[in-house]
């Protein structure tokens, strides 16, 4: 990694937005932090911040001087672009979707607006850019705060009984499947970077050690807790394949290892088995094996169904026969218009005028449990290509961050753990169309790629 020395560094911190940093750079990570950490407690003022973040990059946009290095490596950065090509097709198919689309199919633009939300990825790595090196962590740990914080305010000892004693629950987190979602990302999280929690206090003495690992520990617990009460099976099979990603790279790695810091690199390797085992150990005490059981027990998957032509007035009464059935409607609908698609936010329309859905599935659902096949459904082969772009970027970026040296290696799995989960439990449930799967999204990736933005930030400096 090439260092910056400390006087080119002092003018990259004046000068990144083309005027003086200070109020900017205050503001910005003022709002970014309500955006953070206000998600879940207080929605409203978290969304006061989305919106003022937005507001942010178009005056650093339009009112930044040319030569500004934030306003220069934002125009050229890929997630931009790649963002207005989606605009201006998502702009564009609406006049084909005024002429060619059903009376009863009307795109919602409520809906459409998601699906530009992946530029909030962009803006919450700007935003920790402008941090000191070395500081991009305060934004995970505003989101952890933010969620003890919620669940302070709603505590109520009902439901954590409730939970201990294996019913499912949701917390108010809008339902158990979303609930799942925030509490495998925080135990995802606190797996793979505890190492390096782990290393930081016994670098600091064993006063410090002593205060960090009760807390470490009271954290794995509320995780792991939290996720086998939500008994949200798509986040569990997220979570095993997240844990395959890891193994994988954690052993490539110590094969692979030939330099001064392969000691390290094996004591990582030590200390992720050993909060595998942790974990295992925990799970067991809290008796979560019946409640995996007794939650896998109820599926009734019968993968044939979804090859079945459907039929009329067709009522699935488990949650895997709904998706299934589902699934296989709207391939239909996707074969009937495979390029441009049906509009967003048209499947509700669609499932309440087809024929094969009975009254009850159309009084209870109005998606399709499956971002994907949704948004195949929604913007078509055309569209779903736009968002793969922006996916596989991300990938491109945090390689080069990492192969670069701007990337530490527990983010670098991290990384690719949470996408192997984010993929997995997108295949049962919509969560990008959700706020909560929007934020998430935002803010876990949004801080991945704030080390690519960050060294791109640096790059851009005047070196004289």
């Amino acid at each position: 990694m090439n260092q910056v020395s400390p006087g080119i560094a002092n003018r990259f911190w004046t000068t990144i937005a083309g005027t003086s940093l200070n109020g900017l750079r205050k503001t910005y990570l003022t709002v970014l932090a309500a955006y953070v950490f206000c998600f879940l407690p207080w929605f409203s003022t978290y969304r006061t911040a989305e919106t003022l973040l937005v507001v942010l990059l178009v005056g650093i946009l339009a009112l930044g001087r040319n030569s500004s290095p934030l306003k220069r490596v934002i125009l050229t950065d890929p997630i931009f672009r790649i963002c207005l090509v989606l605009l201006a097709y998502l702009l564009l198919v609406q006049l084909w979707y005024h002429v060619s689309l059903p009376e009863y199919v009307d795109p919602s633009a409520k809906v459409t607006r998601h699906y530009l939300k992946p530029l909030m990825v962009l803006l919450v790595a700007a935003g920790v850019s402008m941090l000191r090196p070395a500081r991009a962590w305060p934004v995970l740990l505003l989101a952890l705060a933010g969620l003890y914080v919620y669940l302070g305010l709603e505590f109520r000892a009902a439901e954590w009984i409730r939970a201990l004693k294996g019913y499912r629950v949701d917390f108010g987190i809008h339902n158990a499947e979303h609930t799942g979602m925030f509490f495998g990302t925080y135990l995802l999280c606190l797996l793979c970077l505890s190492p390096r929690l782990i290393r930081w206090s016994c670098h600091r003495g064993w006063l410090v050690s002593i205060a960090v690992f009760p807390l470490l520990l009271a954290a794995l617990l509320l995780a792991i807790e939290g996720t086998l009460a939500s008994q949200t099976r798509a986040v569990w099979l997220g979570l095993l394949q997240a844990s395959l990603v890891a193994v994988i790279l954690l052993i490539g790695r110590l094969l692979t290892s030939r330099d001064t810091q392969g000691e390290k690199r094996k004591l990582s390797l030590l200390l992720a088995l050993v909060a595998g085992a942790f974990v295992v150990t925990i799970s067991l005490t809290l008796n979560s094996s019946q409640t995996v059981e007794k939650r896998f027990s109820t599926t009734d998957i019968q993968i044939d169904k979804i090859l079945e032509a459907p039929s009329e007035n067709v009522d699935p009464k488990t949650s895997s026969g709904v998706r299934l059935y589902s699934w296989r409607v709207a391939m239909g609908w996707v074969g009937e218009r495979p390029l441009l698609g049906w509009g967003a936010g048209s499947t509700k329309e669609m499932i309440q005028h087809s024929d094969y859905f009975g009254a009850s599935f159309k009084q209870n659902f109005g998606h399709l449990h499956n971002t994907f096949m949704e948004t195949l459904v929604a913007q078509g082969l055309i569209g779903t290509a736009i968002l793969v772009a922006l996916i596989v970027w991300i990938g491109i970026a945090t390689v080069r961050a990492f192969r670069g040296g701007d990337l530490p290696w527990d983010v670098f799995v991290f990384a690719w753990c949470f996408l192997a989960f984010w993929i997995v439990i997108n295949m049962f449930e919509s969560y990008i169309l959700y706020p909560t799967g929007q934020y998430l999204n935002a803010v876990i990736v949004g801080f991945v790629y704030s080390f690519h933005f960050r060294r791109r930030l640096e790059d851009a400096q005047p070196h004289v």
